[in-house]
């Protein structure tokens, strides 16, 4: 994958271009959406992922033997200081067997309560003390986990293990065996801890393990690609933070919203994390949502090029003159996507 500077409008939105599970509701008519996708050229990135592209937005090229350090800049955005190398993000889970695997369960569906979430963490910290392994907590499913040098692993993200087997995503690479006896040691501790037997007691499914993942080696990114950035995940605050960009929410941009000057990248990632949850009704939510933002940014950028990417390895470009090209027949947005 090449560096994707250039100026306009740059709208990433993870997930875009996956095809709808079957069995989910039918999205409405995306009018904004389907204009860009029948009148854009779309073009091929090389290497796919989320973390790539939102890398070489950043103008950084993703190495295959280092993975970007998402760990690293989540926790420059949620508390400041300098990319800490050293750092996975962690996640309190559910492993739950089934017929012959175990299939993993996060987030929403656990409920974790913050004193149960502190008090766990606090166990596994008096247990691993001697090796020098530490659990900070940021909210009550997420933690970051610091180790004494920096993981040599490469894991898989939380959002694509979901409900698989956890069997087939466990980390890889030179350290896996020391970090896969790291979880199996984790397994055993929350399975005897008070907080689990609490938890069952009242018919909530116990936290037996953790999932780790985030690990990479520090980057350098140039300094203001972009004139704002606009988004919610912690990655790309991070990637600000670290590239000294203003950065605002998504809620920033409001209809009729006054936009700086100069190139803009804005990261809507509640569309792909609906469906990494399998939540159809947010998914939906969220795709109204992304039509709003689209039509506002057109809108507001009529006289600069609009860059649409969904994380696969393909961008859609919409330049000025391209807006014009209204013979083109607008289809409904999945079948756009999927056989461009």
């Amino acid at each position: 994958m090449t560096p994707l500077l250039a100026p306009g409008v740059h709208l990433l939105a993870p997930g875009l271009f996956q095809p709808q599970p079957d069995g989910w509701p039918q999205p409405p008519r995306l009018p904004a959406l389907e204009g860009v996708l029948a009148r854009g050229a779309w073009q091929s990135l090389g290497a796919a992922g989320t973390d790539a592209t939102l890398l070489a937005l950043f103008g950084v090229l993703p190495r295959a033997d280092a993975p970007p350090p998402i760990a690293a800049l989540s926790h420059l955005a949620e508390f400041g200081g300098t990319l800490n190398e050293r750092l996975l993000l962690a996640a309190p889970v559910h492993l739950h067997p089934d017929r012959d695997k175990l299939r993993l369960f996060a987030g929403e569906v656990l409920a974790i309560d913050e004193a149960e979430s502190r008090r766990l963490l606090a166990e596994f910290n008096a247990h691993f003390a001697d090796r020098g392994l530490r659990l900070e907590w940021a909210a009550a499913d997420r933690w970051y986990l610091h180790a004494p040098t920096p993981p040599a692993i490469q894991a898989v993200p939380l959002a694509d293990a979901l409900g698989h087997s956890v069997q087939e995503h466990l980390p890889t690479g030179p350290e896996a065996r020391f970090w896969h006896g790291v979880l199996n040691e984790t397994q055993m501790l929350f399975h005897l801890s008070e907080v689990n037997r609490q938890r069952e007691g009242r018919g909530a499914l116990p936290l037996n393990s953790l999932w780790l993942w985030g690990s990479g080696q520090a980057i350098k990114v140039p300094a203001r690609p972009f004139a704002a950035l606009y988004a919610d995940d912690l990655p790309s605050r991070g990637l600000a933070r670290l590239a000294d960009t203003p950065c605002f929410g998504l809620a920033a941009l409001a209809p009729r919203t006054s936009l700086p000057p100069g190139a803009l990248l804005v990261v809507d990632s509640a569309p792909g994390e609906a469906l990494a949850r399998q939540q159809p009704g947010p998914w939906l939510d969220a795709l109204k949502g992304l039509e709003q933002r689209l039509g506002d940014l057109l809108a507001l950028r009529p006289a600069v090029p609009l860059w649409l990417y969904g994380g696969d390895g393909r961008r859609c470009q919409l330049s000025p003159l391209a807006r014009y090209r209204l013979w083109r027949t607008r289809r409904p947005w999945g079948k756009a996507a999927s056989s461009a």
